[in-house]
């Protein structure tokens, strides 16, 4: 039911372009030797809100979501002395809508930076189909660092499937190092560094626990891909920094 209700929103924001072509008729057309000067200003208001009111539902579904900026961040970070750089790309959302970036054109904007890891924290997919998993994550081997990923919640069914993501771990696998619940060490600049993954909160497989094994002298990196799930770290967990997803670039909360 949600999937239809968002694919009707999808596809009704075409008639934007009607109600653009419907409003500059109103704003511009003389009407001036059938109406008078009253209706003629009030087609003329109407008519300047409805591209007003076009435009912004054509900025908001054809033109932002497939916009790719780049935001740099410098962090000084506890127990970390050497400078590292780290590139993060989060909730891709491809599968039945067609407005994201290309993953070609992000994997080139992370390459340009020349990072020294690459984080992908989750929501790879959207309501995605199972036959068309294979492959449609082949760009991420041309990135030029190691790329270390975590689950989202929307990667854990495919669609008309129940928690199953067996297709997109196939997939992912073969160019990242997925970890769900795990530890990886890393040596950057001469310096380790501890990355753990944890499982996606929604989902319900997110193992603070576990985070308690990570030793104090080591700077230890979360990656999880909701940031909510820093409220339920165990209390005095040795972690320098957390990188998550989710927000799509928000951190707004009602109320």
């Amino acid at each position: 039911m949600e999937l239809l209700f968002e694919n009707i929103i999808y596809y009704i924001c075409y008639l934007a372009f009607f109600i653009l072509a419907f409003g500059i008729l109103l704003a511009i057309y003389p009407f001036d030797d059938v109406c008078s000067k009253a209706i003629i200003l009030r087609r003329r208001v109407v008519g300047v809100l409805a591209v007003v009111f076009a435009l912004g539902i054509i900025w908001v579904r054809f033109a932002e979501p497939s916009m790719l900026l780049t935001k740099r961040y410098d962090l000084s970070v506890s127990g970390q002395a050497e400078k590292i750089k780290i590139a993060v790309a989060s909730d891709f959302h491809y599968g039945v809508f067609k407005n994201a970036p290309n993953l070609k054109r992000i994997v080139a904007k992370i390459n340009k930076e020349n990072p020294d890891l690459v984080f992908l924290p989750g929501d790879f997919v959207y309501q995605a189909k199972k036959e068309t998993i294979e492959g449609m994550f082949s760009e991420l081997k041309n990135l030029k660092a190691p790329i270390f990923a975590v689950w989202g919640n929307h990667d854990v069914g495919l669609l008309g499937e129940i928690d199953d993501k067996q297709e997109l771990k196939a997939e992912l696998g073969k160019y990242a190092t997925m970890l769900e619940n795990e530890q990886v060490e890393v040596v950057v600049n001469g310096r380790k560094i501890n990355i753990f993954g944890l499982g996606d909160l929604r989902e319900g497989k997110t193992d603070f626990q576990k985070l308690q094994t990570l030793k104090g002298e080591d700077f230890n990196l979360v990656l999880v891909h909701n940031p909510d799930a820093v409220h339920f770290f165990p209390q005095n967990v040795n972690v320098g920094l957390v990188i998550s997803g989710h927000t799509h670039a928000g951190q707004i909360r009602v109320p």
